[in-house]
């Protein structure tokens, strides 16, 4: 069937579930009519694009899978608004794309990635090309997220200064109990346990002092495993797709 039988719907349909970043559908649909991959919705996008302003990357990842003529027919054009496809990934993800990464320096990270890997794949003329508002790539880029930089900022700041309290009364701590000469606390519980043992006097100690290492380790954990899945782990892009239209 001619996509233009098909009708407006099928069209919405298929840019819905971009959004959505549902690839199993659009796979299945540009596999039973490949003009779907493209088509454009009525801002001169077509799925690639879409898929970039939304941040789905599985749908991105698509885009290897096609052949180099096939890629240059997606990556070329430009939108109604003169945008490429360099000018969309420059502008700020969606909140809810955005809300599922902690911290606003996290955020801007991925941003910064989703820049680069785009950047890559673009010709190079495309970083100077201007769109109807007069801007680069780049302009768009540090206009859009200049309050997520900003958020960033505090959020860093923030987090050094909680980090830099706790390490402080860790040290005091340990100080006290390093140079304070066991007091009526301390011989109490030597007698009690009918033990002279200096180690056996200074279990309570240390098991205080630690009491605010494992606080903190516990409340930053959430944080410290984040910062290592988007920094160290394998990258959201995946380049190594098999042809599938």
């Amino acid at each position: 069937m001619k996509v233009d039988v098909l009708g407006f719907q099928v069209h919405q349909a298929v840019f819905q579930a971009v959004k959505r970043g549902n690839v199993e559908f659009v796979t299945e649909m540009i596999k039973s009519i490949p003009e779907l991959a493209w088509s454009r919705d009525i801002n001169g996008r077509n799925i690639f694009f879409i898929a970039i302003l939304n941040r789905q990357e599985k749908i991105f990842n698509l885009l290897h899978g096609l052949t180099d003529a096939q890629k240059m027919k997606v990556i070329s054009p430009l939108d109604r608004f003169g945008n490429s496809m360099l000018h969309l990934v420059a502008m700020l993800a969606p909140s809810e794309q955005l809300d599922g990464i902690s911290g606003a320096a996290l955020q801007m990270q991925r941003e910064l990635q989703w820049f680069k890997e785009v950047e890559s794949i673009v010709p190079p003329l495309f970083e100077d090309l201007i769109n109807s508002d007069g801007k680069k790539a780049s302009e768009v880029f540090s206009q859009q997220h200049a309050d997520l930089v900003k958020e960033g900022d505090k959020w860093l700041k923030k987090i050094a200064s909680s980090s830099s309290f706790v390490a402080a009364l860790i040290v005091t701590i340990m100080f006290a109990a390093a140079f304070t000469i066991p007091g009526a606390f301390c011989a109490a519980i030597a007698i009690l346990l009918k033990k002279s043992s200096i180690e056996v006097v200074m279990i309570p100690i240390i098991s205080l002092a630690s009491v605010p290492v494992i606080t903190f380790v516990l409340l930053q954990f959430p944080l410290l495993y984040n910062i290592f899945k988007f920094t160290y782990r394998p990258g959201i892009f995946d380049r190594n797709i098999q042809p599938w239209c």
